[in-house]
């Protein structure tokens, strides 16, 4: 088994800037609520990519940003911890992508603003001129946030390359995406919403990952928050609860963690199914502020591993 040292990750997608505004009440709809707002790095491909190389992993970026402050803070941000982003182009010419989230007092999801227009920038060339670098990873991340031409495109490189794919469907609108190439994924990680509309169906979460396993997904993980995550993969199809206890100090980035989690736990030796290691990362998100936590090691997510097999 190889350890996380020996894995290059790829992870292409999303990249931007995550606001947050945290209601000081319960949220009056066509009114103005008093909040607190706080500014991280943010998107669903970048925050996987952050949270690997926190814990040690051999991780890049593939990417757009504006040619803004903001875009230069990301970036910044990223180098900083060790991530690869000779792979992010900058458009002098466009914003940064923005991504506001409105929070409860007590931090759950109200609702997400997306200003992503950028991201359409990673087109077919976009994708071609990436492939010599993305040929030298060993497991591809890739987001919902590509347009649906590009993660095709991206992914018959895939099937002759023999690399290993997971992929999240970012939200119900681009969920849409991901349908045609699900037979490329060794893992999805979608909510019930992602899951019905990737397998064109209604149905209970065990009844959508079947028809999602039935159209070529391999391990179809999906997310319930609280409650944890149904999983459903050669071995059989499982209910796993989330990690109790803890402060849920922002909802941001959780399931962001729970995949750089799960990658993770696939690059580990011993009889750990990587969905633990994704839990585990998951619970430590959910107590910081921001996408990912600053203080994330190998050490604290063995510790909160260890937390979660006693809950269990």
């Amino acid at each position: 088994m190889m350890q996380p040292r020996d894995v290059r990750i790829a992870c292409v997608g999303g990249c931007d800037v995550d606001r947050t505004a945290r209601l000081a009440a319960a949220p009056e709809f066509g009114s103005s609520n008093p909040v607190s707002v706080a500014t991280s790095s943010g998107g669903v491909a970048r925050n996987v990519a952050e949270t690997l190389a926190r814990l040690g992993c051999q991780a890049s970026l593939f990417s757009v940003v504006g040619g803004d402050k903001v875009g230069a803070m990301v970036l910044d941000r990223l180098v900083g911890v060790g991530v690869d982003v000779t792979g992010v182009d900058v458009v002098d010419d466009e914003p940064t992508a923005t991504y506001t989230a409105v929070l409860e007092p007590e931090g759950g999801l109200v609702m997400g603003l997306a200003d992503m227009a950028i991201l359409d920038n990673m087109d077919t060339d976009w994708v071609d001129a990436a492939t010599p670098s993305l040929a030298r990873h060993n497991v591809w991340f890739v987001d919902a946030n590509l347009p649906a031409a590009s993660l095709a495109h991206l992914l018959r490189r895939r099937r002759a390359r023999g690399v290993a794919v997971l992929a999240d469907p970012v939200s119900v609108a681009k969920a849409p995406r991901l349908a045609p190439v699900l037979d490329a994924l060794d893992a999805v990680f979608p909510d019930a919403a992602e899951a019905a509309v990737l397998a064109g169906a209604d149905g209970d979460e065990v009844q959508l990952a079947k028809l999602l396993r039935q159209r070529g997904a391999g391990a179809v993980v999906i997310t319930r928050g609280a409650e944890g995550v149904l999983l459903s993969d050669e071995e059989g199809t499982a209910d796993v609860p989330a990690l109790a206890g803890g402060t849920v100090v922002d909802v941001t980035g959780a399931g962001d963690a729970l995949i750089a989690g799960f990658i993770y736990g696939t690059c580990m030796d011993g009889d750990v199914h990587p969905i633990r290691y994704g839990l585990a990362a998951a619970s430590l998100a959910l107590e910081t502020p921001g996408s990912v936590s600053e203080d994330l090691s190998p050490a604290r997510l063995a510790a909160r591993l260890d937390r979660l097999k006693v809950a269990q």
